[in-house]
């Protein structure tokens, strides 16, 4: 009887320390503005220019609910110039994008991006989700940003995502009913890259990511510990 119930502790402990080593690499979205579709799968909303050829630069506001160091960045976007066709051969593209997060100011009138916190710019997969109502071709990105930006609770940040190379590029924006801040704003080269509201007014589809916390590997270790401190008689008898 004592060596079945030993067998079932180690067989258990092998199973909860797969599931925990399973969940030890997930990630977890502490700020999600997800695109949204209708019944038929059409994705809800229009891209908005954001691009260093053309000038234009979109940026959202969030406030983290507790302190996190951001691990990556989920958004989604699109080219205006491209219409999806039988046999697309824009699946998966290659994009190089500048990301910025900023502090928050406040004009008097509303909270625009401030003083920049961090930048990161890298080449990114893209990879077809669908269509937007206007046609357009809507991919989703991620970009690993290290882990170096550590954000406090509740203060008001703002994230600029432009493409680098292709001037008709475009953040997607997302109808979804969230607890989102205010709407996006928009800089121009042409007037100083002052910040301006964006009309129609909008919020723009990005998520962000930080790591799975790991207090479960201590668990592991303890269960292993008990498994063996229940074989080691039976082993050794």
């Amino acid at each position: 009887m004592k060596n079945k119930i030993a067998y079932v502790i180690m067989r258990l402990s092998l199973v909860f320390g797969m599931l925990l080593c399973g969940r030890a690499g997930i990630a977890n979205v502490i700020w999600s503005q997800p695109i949204t579709t209708n019944a038929i799968g059409i994705i809800l909303g229009a891209t908005r220019v954001s691009s260093t050829p053309s000038g234009w630069c979109m940026a959202e506001d969030f406030e983290l609910p507790c302190a996190a160091t951001i691990h990556a960045v989920k958004w989604w976007g699109g080219s205006a110039n491209r219409i999806i066709t039988v046999g697309d051969e824009y699946s998966i593209l290659t994009n190089l994008f500048h990301l910025t997060f900023c502090t928050a100011r406040y004009d008097g009138h509303r909270y625009l991006p401030g003083n920049p916190l961090f930048e990161k710019q890298g080449e990114v997969i893209g990879r077809l989700v669908g269509t937007n109502q206007l046609g357009e071709l809507v991919y989703c990105y991620e970009l690993d940003v290290g882990s170096e930006l550590l954000l406090a609770p509740g203060a008001r940040y703002f994230l600029s995502i432009q493409h680098m190379t292709e001037e008709q590029w475009g953040w997607q924006d997302t109808q979804s009913q969230g607890s989102f801040l205010e709407n996006a704003v928009l800089s121009i080269s042409g007037l100083g890259f002052t910040w301006i509201d964006f009309f129609p007014k909008t919020d723009l589809a990005f998520e962000l990511i930080v790591p799975e916390p790991k207090p479960e590997m201590l668990v592991l270790f303890a269960v292993a510990m008990v498994a063996i401190w229940v074989l080691r008689p039976f082993h050794f008898r």
